[in-house]
C-alpha cells in the first residue's frame, strides 16, 4: 500500500465519520421541526426549542469537520498529482477540524442524554 492509498483511506474514514455525524445531527433536527406542529400537545418539560439549537449547532460542528478534512484532502491531493511534497496541514484546517469534531461529538452525546432524562421522567 503506498502513500497515496494509506491517505486516501484515512481522509475516506475520517469523511464517513463527518457524514455520520451530520446525519445524526439532521434528523434529530428534522425530529424536532417535525414536533413543532404538534407543539400544543408536547409537554413543555421536553424543550423543543433547546433541542433544535443543539442539534443545530451539532450540524454546524458537522459541517465545519466536513469542510476542513476536504480542504485538507485537496492540497494532499494536489501534492501527490504535480510530485511535489506535500505541505503540511494548516492549521486551519486542522483546528476546523478537531473543533467540528469534538462540537458535533458532545452536542450529540448533550442531546441523546437531555432526550434520554427528559423522556425516561414520563
Amino acid at each position: 500500500m503506498d502513500g497515496y492509498d494509506r491517505a486516501k483511506d484515512h481522509y475516506d474514514l475520517f469523511l464517513r465519520i463527518a457524514n455520520s455525524l451530520s446525519v445524526a445531527h439532521a434528523a434529530g433536527l428534522l425530529a424536532c421541526v417535525t414536533a413543532i406542529k404538534d407543539y400544543q400537545n408536547l409537554p413543555p418539560a421536553l424543550g423543543i426549542g433547546q433541542l433544535i439549537l443543539i442539534f443545530g449547532g451539532g450540524l454546524l460542528g458537522a459541517i465545519l469537520l466536513y469542510a476542513s478534512l476536504v480542504a485538507g484532502r485537496i492540497v494532499l491531493l494536489q501534492a501527490i498529482h504535480t510530485g511535489n511534497k506535500p505541505e503540511s496541514w494548516s492549521r486551519r484546517d486542522y483546528w476546523g477540524s478537531v473543533i467540528g469534531a469534538w462540537v458535533s461529538i458532545a452536542l450529540l452525546a448533550f442531546a441523546v442524554v437531555l432526550v434520554m432524562f427528559r423522556l425516561g421522567s414520563f
